[in-house]
């Protein structure tokens, strides 16, 4: 369809952990099979569902909305009002993000990707000829080595380490922050917050014109 009428728009809005998709799932399994997939959890749901965005972001006319949630459904509760790409918990203000992403760059993690609450989104939908819509998603990145060395974190134990007699903090502090940035990364995946495919992000359909 997409193919056939590329001058029309086509969307998905997903939870990146649908939990009702995964209970759908384990039934069939359980049916089919005889038991439970164990293999099939939060991650690995999550990386399947981006393999199914992989070939629909091949056409042009597709964008999508992504939400670092585990709801099933939007559209009909009264969630649409508080769902923002980051969650789906709190109705979250532009100064609240900012304080959870500075949070989490205090772990050695960072979120990435617009933040456009979902009824903002929708709300430019149905698009006149001209008109443009851009896909959403947000997650979390892991800072590489060399970025890590510039972290706030790093930033104070180096400051600390180098008053005489505190030369051992820094070795402790940097144990420290590796454990809670590896809990933080298990933490960011088990909630579907770690991955954004990269043929979704800044991926925009513009209607053309008559």
């Amino acid at each position: 369809a997409m193919e056939a009428f590329p001058d029309v728009l086509f969307t998905m809005i997903d939870g990146k952990i649908d939990e009702v998709q995964i209970a759908f799932y384990q039934v069939l399994s359980l049916t089919l099979r005889g038991g439970l997939d164990l293999s099939l959890d939060q991650v690995s749901f999550n990386m399947k569902m981006a393999s199914i965005y992989r070939r629909h972001n091949y056409f042009p006319n597709f964008v999508s909305y992504m939400a670092n949630s585990a709801n099933h459904m939007f559209l009909v509760k009264d969630i649409l009002y508080r769902t923002r790409p980051s969650n789906t918990i709190v109705k979250t203000s532009d100064a609240a993000s900012s304080l959870m992403d500075g949070s989490l760059a205090l772990t050695g993690l960072k979120f990435e990707g617009d933040n456009t609450p979902l009824l903002e989104w929708l709300q430019q939908v149905p698009l006149e000829p001209g008109e443009s819509l851009q896909s959403v998603c947000r997650g979390v990145v892991g800072r590489g080595p060399k970025e890590e060395s510039t972290s706030i974190t790093h930033s104070i134990t180096s400051s600390i380490s180098s008053i005489p007699g505190m030369e051992g903090f820094r070795a402790f502090a940097d144990t420290i922050g590796s454990g809670v940035k590896s809990i933080a990364e298990s933490g960011a995946e088990l909630s579907g917050m770690s991955y954004c495919d990269p043929g979704q992000a800044d991926k925009v359909f513009v209607r053309p014109g008559y």
